[in-house]
């Protein structure tokens, strides 16, 4: 880390992550190329892993498909101070290997489980009616982390 005075302890990652409800996910295309794009993206307490969805057979699960090892960075609690020339921001970065999940039923409890996470509440009362509709459109990935880190800055 170039400026190790933001280095929060590693577990601050995962508070991160919970309280943000989207980040920037970086993978290689096929042809090598370097690739970003923000997802929705929910953290699972229980193991820290990090679940989001893609379209199958779009861009991002044609890259994980061939090359699953992924960087995503959340970034939390952005504001830029009058007069200081500065941003103030907590972050968590996390490097893993993402996997997709194919079985229809815990795709469906997953789908369920990350909208009651970021959807607002009163979308949940079409939950059903919209899993139903995109169930065999997307694809629930899984991203098993191996390294994190946790940064902030709040004045330097």
């Amino acid at each position: 880390m170039s400026v190790p005075k933001r280095k929060l302890p590693n577990d601050e990652a995962w508070r991160i992550l919970n309280d943000c409800k989207w980040g920037t996910l970086s993978l290689v295309l096929p042809d090598g190329t370097p690739y970003a794009t923000p997802v929705n993206a929910v953290l699972d307490d229980n193991d820290h892993s990090l679940w989001f969805h893609c379209r199958r057979g779009g861009t991002r699960a044609k890259a994980l498909a061939k090359n699953p090892s992924v960087c995503y960075v959340a970034v939390h609690n952005v504001e830029i101070p009058e007069e200081k020339y500065i941003t103030w921001y907590e972050s968590a970065m996390i490097f893993g290997t993402a996997e997709f999940v194919t079985d229809e039923s815990t795709l469906r409890k997953r789908l369920a489980w990350m909208s009651r996470k970021i959807a607002p509440e009163w979308e949940m009362k079409r939950l059903d009616a919209v899993i139903d509709t995109y169930i065999r459109a997307v694809q629930f990935v899984k991203i098993t982390p191996t390294s994190w880190s946790a940064k902030q800055n709040h004045d330097d």
